[in-house]
């Protein structure tokens, strides 16, 4: 019988054991390299131990798009986009940092929450500057939403 894991237990355990790492940031490091794949819920506690910091949120954004786009619960996906919400309005916008707000605009995507994931998209639009692969994500976005007028234009501007 497998075990499951418990994500507050881990990072409390993990927490405790920080003494001896040198900078806060490794902290992050060692939640994402060492964090078993998890379902939504064990992702979302460990983005809500973190007080919702989008450099956590960075580096398991895959394993967030993965458990999103395969999740049907409503009630699970409604806790998701708050806590995707509350990651947004922590992100910060550095010069040479990854761009945080468009990785949480793929994760409200794959949460089938369009509307944010563009509002996501036109923020990291305004904030990096013009870079065609945000706008071609944000055009498939306006397509689907029946903007085919505004999708074609980004298009435009990617090409």
């Amino acid at each position: 019988m497998a075990m499951s894991w418990n994500a507050s237990a881990w990072v409390r355990e993990s927490l405790c054991s920080l003494d001896a790492l040198p900078s806060y940031l490794d902290m992050y490091h060692l939640f994402i390299k060492s964090a078993p794949s998890s379902n939504l819920s064990q992702l979302m506690t460990m983005l809500q131990l973190s007080c919702y910091d989008p450099r956590l949120f960075f580096g398991l954004r895959m394993r967030f798009s993965q458990e999103l786009s395969e999740c049907c619960d409503g009630r699970c996906l409604d806790q998701c986009a708050n806590a995707l919400f509350l990651a947004t309005r922590r992100c910060f916008v550095l010069r040479g940092t990854p761009d945080f707000i468009f990785e949480i605009g793929n994760a409200f995507l794959a949460a089938r929450i369009p509307q944010m994931a563009l509002a996501n998209y036109q923020w990291s639009l305004r904030s990096y500057g013009s870079d065609p692969v945000v706008l071609f994500r944000m055009s498939l976005v306006l397509l689907d939403i029946g903007q085919d007028s505004q999708a074609k234009s980004c298009m435009q501007r990617a090409i």
